[in-house]
């Protein structure tokens, strides 16, 4: 964008006093035009929840059939991959996306 505006006549600066990679944040902006950054919150410790299939997933099924067949089974990864943790622990691998046996 800086090139694109120095290219129209545009006077700016950006490259010189922001940094060229990483997120940019409000603080690094405020650093950048010269005012002091604000002090970050103390974050809120959530407790913890394990990750699960959405409710009414029709995958939950299938999963538990799975783990009563004493079959192997891969997987693909996404939400298909939460059939490996209990309690339907069905899911034996797990392949890449989209890589159709």
């Amino acid at each position: 964008m800086e090139d694109q505006l120095k290219a129209a006549g545009i006077t700016c600066i950006g490259k010189k006093i922001l940094p060229n990679i990483g997120e940019i944040s409000p603080n690094i902006i405020r650093l950048a035009l010269g005012i002091p950054a604000k002090e970050a919150a103390a974050p809120e410790i959530a407790p913890p929840r394990p990750p699960v299939l959405c409710p009414g997933c029709p995958h939950r099924g299938v999963f538990h059939i799975l783990s009563k067949l004493d079959c192997l089974v891969t997987g693909d990864i996404g939400c298909y991959t939460l059939g490996a943790l209990p309690p339907l622990s069905s899911l034996d691998t797990c392949f890449c996306m989209g890589a159709a046996l």
